[in-house]
């Protein structure tokens, strides 16, 4: 139910007695039902009132301090009889009950492009409370907020006027409309723009397109100009659209700047954009051409065609290898593919004195400068005669002057021979022709031979001196005479010409002790035996036991006549076995081979008899058989298990059992560096192939080697590492190795003299690990120490420096370092902790910092304690920690780092979800890993087929390669023009594949292979 309130009636009843209704009466009030439930109170008026009472409260007015009896005092009542109003809050003569709200109408001003403007809306009212309603939108921006704090965004790029209305209503009435007027200021707007990477190649000529700077904003007017900044700004340049080309001028040279990290800026009429970074990386291309050193040398002249004359000194065979050299005279003088002159034709001093010519090496670059060779002939005196060694015999006791001989004169140089000289001029003497004469008597027992020599003297001089032999022939004088006979005893043979014994001249003299011949005089019953001239005595027919004993009488006769007889005595015996030993072959582990059993078992018989041989017992993994003397082995079976087979050997009367064992060398090791690679076996044989220019294989030669090439005779080296041309090695007593290219002390050895044979490194024998850089080197001694040295351009030796090192430099004070390898210009390494620890270049993020810049000592990289496994490549890395899990970082060109991108990692990133990863190597651009289901895995560039899918284009994920094959062992290396792989199967067997160009794969070819292939052994 709804009533009136009391008061409104009150208000009615005033109005009346203002009207002059009901005075001096005070109502009685009655509630009284009306339609639709509403109660009205109606007023009766029952009683008098002689003074006025307008609110009945029995005061009358005239004393009655709040007449309408609203409860505010009269003097701050504003309607003192209107109990229904007491306040006019604003003074407008309307109470408050019944006075409408106001809403402010406001004027804003707010920039252009700005966001979330605050505005507060504002209105009032007697009452306490007002609400806020936005009644039109802007039409030039946005509102936000809740009334009455309200936000304003005016349009994009909109300056100008703008507005909306609003009102307010303090619940019973609304407000008249106001409006918030705005105006929005023109702001001066400069560019924006975005970050740039881009790349270019090397010594690009001017105008080259580099890339196109992404402009987000040009701002309010059109950009006048796009300013980089930054060290190499100058080599390029960038339009106001953006486009950045290769300046005039530019030089961009790789070797000196692989990226340029400049910032750039926009500026149009409102001022300059902020900067943002542009990172332009310069590629790799053969660019610079081989550098020579001037050559001069000296020849005598007459010398010989093919003569060597020196070879020319390679300052820098520039950035790619030297294909070819050119002399400009190629009439007299040759140069073969190492530098090396040699004379084409003879030369004589009396015509030329010098020659004068130029020489130029070629490589992928072009053609060097040419430098000069200058080869000066040397005068000889002429030339002395020549003589041939003489030889010649005389009987003794001829008479002097006879004539021995005449010496042979082979040449008698350019003048006429003067004279001949014997060294003996007692017995002996020569004419003015060479004819030699005795000048005495000889005697056989006394000197049996005399040994001169002889020379020929012409205008020249005096020739070399030749040997004169001359022999004295005994002449008999007296009968043989014959030593003593021994019991000979042999068994029961089948063989004829069996070997029974020798008879023995045994004189006091040589007379007595020459004999012509030997006879049997009697006893060779049946004619079974019979004597040579030197006194062998040998079965003519088989013997039997049926004749026991044999007694044969023998003499010897000469030119004076028969010795005194002598008897030989033979007993023959029953057959005796025959006797052989056990032997091994050696052998490689997929190679097959063929031996003479018969001396490798020092087979015999002691009856003389032949003896054959026979496989009883095959082997597990390979066939035996037998022809002849020769056993042959062929491997059915690839394993590195030793193999065994028996032979059966026999004289056809008894027969005797040997083992033969088959011993399988395996490929242990291999590293590969950029042209060649080395590889150990199982017993400790050192092989080096491939280029060997500055002596790079190691074999004391520059002649390349297409297949393994064994160095030395050692078979106790243990571990080897690759490097650019050079190559370190350290046998079981812990010694280090190193050969080959020495340009910035990589060798150690305190020199850059390039060495082509294996030279020891300090006097050491606690090596353990070696890890050979690009140009700079690492070990690790027993105690944990690390050391380094070689090139240090980057601070990648360790030492704090960027000094060249030329011997082995101790890295700081460490002593738990346990694992080490080199890449291009940087160093990682493991210490017993399992920290991982890095420095040197980090332009590629191969530091593994978070950052591309570089560390001049090693720099411990994450947290993790867990690292087992390392390898570093030419600018990233590959790492195995000990949960079998798969790292990678830096360089990604190619997809190198596995993750399918071609995106910079600067941090360690985890390959994939495998964990049972056990071996990795990184290369110049791929990357390969085994698994411990010996499971191998290759990805990153393949324009070489080094990956070994049997294509040339790249992967960028781990991708399972031969399948059907177990491996060990791999290794990446080459370069980006010349990338390969080779690995060892688990049962020791080598495979290579990729670029072929100097026979680093070691098949004998100069083929590139885009599969795994084996070679020989």
């Amino acid at each position: 139910m709804k009533t009136i309130k009391k008061t409104v009636l009150r208000y009615l009843l005033l109005v009346s007695v203002s009207m002059g209704l009901y005075a001096n009466t005070c109502p009685k009030w009655f509630p009284m039902p009306a339609m639709d439930g509403l109660v009205v109170v109606i007023p009766i008026y029952d009683e008098a009132i002689t003074e006025p009472d307008l609110d009945c409260d029995e005061v009358i007015d005239s004393v009655d301090t709040d007449i309408d009896g609203d409860g505010v005092a009269n003097g701050s009542d504003s309607f003192p009889l209107n109990p229904s109003e007491w306040a006019d809050s604003d003074g407008d003569g309307v109470g408050d009950n019944t006075d409408k709200p106001s809403a402010h109408s406001q004027s804003v001003t707010v920039d252009e492009d700005t966001n979330d403007n605050t505005i507060i809306l504002s209105g009032s009212d007697d009452s306490s409370s007002i609400t806020f309603s936005i009644l039109t939108q802007p039409f030039n921006g946005t509102l936000g907020g809740i009334a009455p704090n309200i936000t304003y965004t005016p349009n994009a790029d909109y300056a100008g006027t703008d507005s909306f209305t609003f009102k307010v209503n303090d619940g019973d009435l609304d407000s008249a409309v106001a409006t918030v007027n705005i105006t929005i200021n023109d702001v001066i707007d400069v560019p924006i723009l975005e970050n740039f990477v881009g790349s270019i190649e090397e010594n690009a000529t001017a105008g080259s397109f580099v890339g196109q700077i992404n402009i987000v904003d040009s701002g309010t007017s059109d950009i006048t100009a796009i300013t980089l900044s930054g060290i190499g700004n100058t080599n390029f340049e960038v339009s106001t659209d953006g486009n950045i080309t290769v300046k005039v001028g530019a030089t961009l040279d790789y070797e000196m700047t692989i990226e340029y990290n400049l910032t750039v800026v926009a500026t149009n009429t409102d001022g300059e954009s902020t900067a943002v970074k542009v990172d332009i990386a310069v590629t790799d291309i053969a660019d610079v051409t081989p550098i020579l050193s001037d050559f001069s040398a000296s020849i005598a002249e007459n010398v010989a065609v093919g003569t060597e004359v020196g070879t020319v000194t390679v300052t820098s065979v520039g950035d790619s290898a030297i294909t070819a050299f050119t002399l400009s005279d190629s009439t007299h003088f040759e140069i073969n593919a190492s530098g090396m002159i040699k004379t084409k034709t003879t030369f004589d001093y009396e015509t030329t004195t010098e020659y004068n010519l130029t020489v130029t090496a070629t490589n992928s670059a072009g053609e060097s400068t040419a430098v000069k060779v200058d080869i000066a002939v040397t005068d000889i005196a002429d030339v002395t005669p020549i003589l041939s060694d003489f030889s010649a015999s005389i009987a003794e006791n001829v008479a002097v002057g006879t004539e021995v001989g005449t010496v042979t004169v082979t040449s008698v140089g350019d003048s006429a021979i003067t004279a001949f000289t014997l060294s003996d001029s007692t017995h002996f003497e020569i004419n003015a022709s060479g004819t030699i004469k005795t000048k005495t008597t000889f005697d056989y027992e006394t000197t049996t031979e005399y040994n001169l020599t002889v020379t020929a003297t012409n205008s020249a001089g005096e020739g070399a001196a030749m040997a004169v032999d001359i022999a004295i022939n005994n002449i008999a004088e007296s009968v043989p005479v014959l030593a003593e006979t021994y019991n000979r005893t042999i068994g029961v043979s089948s063989v004829i010409g069996l070997y029974v014994t020798t008879i023995y001249l045994d004189g006091s003299n040589i007379d007595e002790n020459t004999a012509s011949s030997f006879s049997i005089v009697s006893g060779n019953t049946n004619g079974d035996f019979n004597i040579s001239s030197d006194g062998i005595i040998r079965t003519v027919h088989t013997l039997s036991h049926s004749t026991s004993s044999y007694t044969l009488e023998i003499i010897a006769s000469n030119s004076v006549g028969d010795s005194t007889p002598v008897n030989q005595t033979i007993t023959i015996e029953p057959n005796s076995i025959p006797t052989a030993s056990d032997f091994n072959i050696t052998l490689d582990v997929n190679e097959s081979t063929i031996v003479d059993w018969y001396t490798r078992s020092s087979a015999m018989d002691a009856d003389g008899n032949t003896l054959t041989a026979s496989v009883k017992t095959q082997g597990t993994y390979g066939i035996f058989s037998v022809t002849g003397n020769s056993l042959s082995y062929v491997k059915t079976i690839g394993t590195n298990e030793t193999d065994m087979g028996v032979l059966e050997i026999t004289d056809g009367i008894g027969t005797i059992e040997i083992n033969v064992s088959v011993t399988s060398l395996s490929w242990q090791q291999i590293e590969l560096g950029q042209w060649n690679t080395v590889a150990t076996k199982s017993n400790g044989a050192l092989y080096v192939w491939g280029w060997n220019a500055a002596g790079f294989v190691g074999d004391g030669t520059t002649i390349d080697r297409h297949t393994p090439t064994r160095i030395g005779t050692a078979t106790n080296w243990r571990s080897v590492s690759k490097g650019h041309g050079y190559t370190l090695a350290i046998n079981n007593a812990g010694e280090l190795y190193a050969w080959g290219y020495n340009s910035y002390g990589q060798l150690g050895d305190g020199t850059t003299t390039n060495r082509d044979m294996p030279i020891r490194i300090g006097s050491a024998t606690n090596w353990t690990s070696v890890g050979a850089g690009s140009k700079h080197a690492l070990a690790i001694n027993s105690d944990g120490e690390l050391y380094a040295w070689g090139g240090n351009w980057f601070g990648q030796v360790g030492d704090g420096t960027t000094t060249h090192k030329y011997s082995p430099t101790r890295i700081g004070t460490a002593t738990n370092w346990v694992s080490v390898s080199g890449g291009y210009y940087h160093s990682i390494a493991i210490n017993s902790d399992g920290e991982l620890y890095a420095w040197g270049y980090g332009g590629n993020g191969q530091l593994g910092t978070g950052g591309s810049y570089d560390r001049h000592t090693p720099w411990r990289i994450g947290t993790a304690t867990n690292w087992s496994i390392i390898s570093a490549g030419y600018a990233h890395n590959v790492a195995i920690n000990s949960d079998g899990e798969l790292y990678t970082w830096g360089s990604n060109d190619y997809g190198q780092l596995g993750d399918g991108t071609t995106e910079i990692l600067l941090t360690p990133t985890h390959i994939g979800t495998e964990t049972n990863w056990n071996s990795v190597s990184a290369g110049m651009d791929h990357t390969l890993a085994i698994n411990s289901n010996e499971e191998l895995y290759a990805w990153g560039g393949n324009e070489n087929g080094q990956l070994g899918d049997g294509n040339t284009t790249n992967i960028f994920t781990p991708t399972r390669i031969s399948p059907t094959i177990n491996w060990k062992s791999v290794s990446a290396g080459g370069n980006y023009q010349q990338a390969y792989t080779a690995a060892i199967s688990s049962i020791g067997v080598l495979y290579v594949w990729g670029n072929n160009d100097y026979g680093q794969l070691g098949d004998g070819t100069l083929i590139n292979k885009t599969i795994p292939t084996p070679i020989g052994n």
